[in-house]
């Protein structure tokens, strides 16, 4: 009985142990995932991203988005506690990289995605025989 006992009370205390853990984790993530970027796909024929920003204290938060030449394709300044946005750029734009600044005071988070848009024609054939 007390060795079962023993290995029962092991059990618990390591499942309790990861859960401490998992717990600790999900803090750290948290805090590191206060920007969040997406690639949804085209809105009308176009390259569509979606961006959420969180911001709980209501800082002044500017946004910018940057080419791969470092020019400014759009800059903002918010203060909501919950940013969302569409961002849509042209398929045929001459982009080959984005990137999204967010900067509050002298935290600045960024996300970049390099783009490849590769257009490919498709042909459908139909061929009967008489």
């Amino acid at each position: 009985m007390n060795m079962k006992k023993a290995i029962i009370t092991g059990l618990l205390s390591v499942v309790l142990l990861t859960a401490v853990e998992a717990r600790n984790n999900e803090k750290t993530d948290a805090n590191k995932a206060k920007i969040e970027v997406n690639y949804t796909g085209f809105f009308n024929n176009d390259l569509a991203f979606n961006v959420r920003f969180d911001n709980p204290s209501g800082n002044n938060v500017t946004l910018t988005v940057i080419n791969e030449d470092g020019e400014n394709l759009f800059k903002s300044n918010f203060s909501d506690k919950k940013f969302e946005k569409k961002f849509v750029l042209l398929k045929d734009a001459d982009v080959y990289k984005l990137t999204f600044l967010f900067q509050s005071g002298k935290e600045v988070y960024k996300e970049s995605f390099d783009i490849n848009v590769t257009t490919r024609e498709v042909a459908d054939v139909v061929v009967k025989r008489n």
